[in-house]
């Protein structure tokens, strides 16, 4: 996905995780960061601290905003977020529930590439609700992952292995 197609997707736009309601998630980075190539944004404890009193950290997916600059700047606080500049293999490990960040999508002719990794603790033995969370997760609008597209000399080595 280019920036032209990211203002379509909830994940560009500014939000919190909103289930499971605690989890921790990783960003892999599997490709460097390059002016254009995209990233991920996010803001500080301050700045989530704010947005989760007000409101805004929980608010439905079509108020999501592509700019909470203003909203900051009114409310007395730093209104710019932390723009990662990864290189090949680093990681991001962080509260998705708690910390409002957003994907930043890669320019035309760019490309970025991550694996995401969730740390979810269960209550309750995942295979007694496994079918719930296969519902959900299937069914949930926020969720949009694109289609990972592998050519057959990549699986024919992950093959040989």
């Amino acid at each position: 996905m280019h920036e032209d197609e990211a203002s379509k997707n909830y994940s560009y736009k500014w939000h919190v995780d909103s289930a499971p309601s605690s989890y921790l998630k990783v960003l892999l980075y599997l490709s460097d960061y390059q002016d254009g190539g995209g990233t991920t944004e996010v803001y500080g404890y301050e700045q989530c601290m704010l947005s989760e009193k007000l409101g805004y950290s929980m608010s439905p997916l079509p108020n999501r905003k592509t700019d909470l600059r203003p909203f900051f700047k009114k409310h007395g606080v730093d209104p710019e977020p932390v723009v990662l500049q990864p290189n090949i293999g680093s990681a991001m490990l962080f509260d998705p529930t708690f910390t409002l960040h957003k994907g930043i999508a890669p320019k035309e002719g760019h490309e970025r590439f991550a694996i995401q990794v969730s740390f979810i603790p269960f209550s309750t033995p995942y295979f007694d609700i496994e079918d719930t969370i296969v519902q959900v997760l299937s069914t949930s609008n926020g969720l949009s992952y694109p289609t990972i597209k592998v050519e057959e000399n990549v699986v024919a080595a992950m093959n040989a292995v």
